[in-house]
This record gives C-alpha cells, structure tokens and sequence, in this order.
C-alpha cells in the first residue's frame, strides 16, 4: 500500500469465483486481491461471499471495478488511517498461559473449532497442550489488552506446525493474524525449519483463515504427522 492508501499497480490475476452457483472469472491486479481477502477476513466472511456482495450491489458497473472500488475503499478507510505496517504494531510476548486474559481466549478458541467442525475433527490444543514440551505460544497485547494468539509445536529436527490461530473479537481488523503469522514464520525460520504446516477446516467459518495462509504462501497437500484425511481437515504447508 501507498502512503496514502492507494493500491499500486501489478500484472492482473485471474481467478474463478463462484457466485450464485456459477462459475466466473475475475481479473485483478495481487494488489487488489489482497485487500480483498484481507476485507473477507476483517468481515469473518468468505471472499466469494464477499465477491458475492459486491456483485449484487454494483448496479451497472463491471464487477472488476467494483471490487476494485471496494478493496480501495477498504484500504483507505483503515482504523485512525493507519497503513498496514502501523496497524501491525503489536506487543508479542511469548506466554506460559498463566493469565486469565490468554486463558479465555484459548477457551474462546476451542468453543469456535467446535461449533464450526464436525464430532471428531477438532485438533485445536488446549491448555495442556499448548504448554507441554515442544510448543511455544505466543499472545499479541495492544493497551494492556490480549489481541490474539498463535503457537508452533516441533514436529521434528526439520518441520514445525502452526497452532492456536485466534484474533479476539474486539481486534479484528486491525492486523493481528498477519502480524502473528509474521511472527511464527520468522521464528520457525531462526530455528531452521525447512517447513511449516497446518491444520484447518472447510467450510465458510475457515474460508477467512485459509485465504491469509494462502496470501503468506502456504499451499495445500497431503495430512503430516498424525493426521489422517478425515473428509474435513484440509492441510497446508509453507517451504521455508
């Protein structure tokens, strides 16, 4: 993003998106389709439902301009105008989860992977887990308050898996994901990993999640370490 919020110009990138049971093709530049997946996932929405919206509300206007017009809108209409890099100012510590602050927002975790996935295919760690050997949680603070959270648990001398992912509620929107994210790739990397993996769902309550890995390269592929393909687990990886 520019100083003042504009979107600079890149090569256009075709995607299809599905709207209203249809298949179509989308051209815009990575730029726009950033901020667009960054709009789907302040909004806690899938990008096609995002793509969705903005198809119904366009009038007469090509759908490429009017998600163009929506990504600026967003990028420009950021909190106290902050750029992307400001909104990542974040205090990130890592946490032994003896605070009551981190607690809750584990126990916000587990009941969200519940109510969104099947009986048998939450994999979220809980309190335990995410302090036994092996696991490093990290906690993101703003003004004394937690903004979210994020783990790596070793899986080996080579290859390490992201865990925990959570904003709270009152901080979407506000970059905490992205800069966590950061956070565990960098550290992944001085530790001298060769790759990163994950976990997730399907379905719209994942759609968000899934299209920030997918903007820090993550790829999807086959179930690692004790994963079995459930029908419902998807699996993706980062090559460091």
């Amino acid at each position: 993003m520019n100083p003042d919020g504009a979107l600079p110009l890149a090569s256009l990138q075709k995607r299809s998106i599905t709207l209203a049971g249809h298949s179509t093709s989308l051209a815009l530049e990575a730029e726009f389709w950033a901020a667009l997946e960054a709009m789907a996932i302040a909004e806690s929405i899938s990008l096609a439902r995002l793509i969705g919206r903005i198809d119904d509300d366009r009038g007469s206007r090509p759908l490429a301009s009017a998600c163009r017009i929506a990504a600026l809108g967003f990028a420009q209409g950021a909190p106290s105008g902050q750029t992307d890099a400001e909104m990542s100012k974040f205090d990130i510590r890592e946490d032994d989860l003896s605070g009551p602050e981190t607690r809750a927002l584990v126990a916000l975790h587990l009941s969200g992977m519940h109510a969104s996935s099947p009986p048998g295919t939450v994999f979220a760690l809980d309190i335990s887990g995410l302090t036994a050997p092996g696991v490093t949680f990290w906690s993101a603070w703003r003004d004394g308050r937690v903004a979210g959270m994020a783990a790596l648990k070793t899986l080996g001398a080579q290859s390490g898996e992201l865990k925990s992912m959570r904003t709270h509620p009152d901080f979407l929107r506000q970059g905490v994901a992205a800069t966590l994210l950061r956070h565990v790739i960098a550290v992944a990397r001085d530790r001298s990993l060769i790759r990163l993996s994950l976990e997730t769902g399907e379905g719209e309550a994942f759609d968000a999640a899934l299209a920030l890995y997918r903007r820090f390269g993550f790829v999807e592929g086959a179930a690692f370490a004790d994963y079995t393909d459930n029908g419902f687990s998807r699996f993706l990886h980062l090559d460091l």
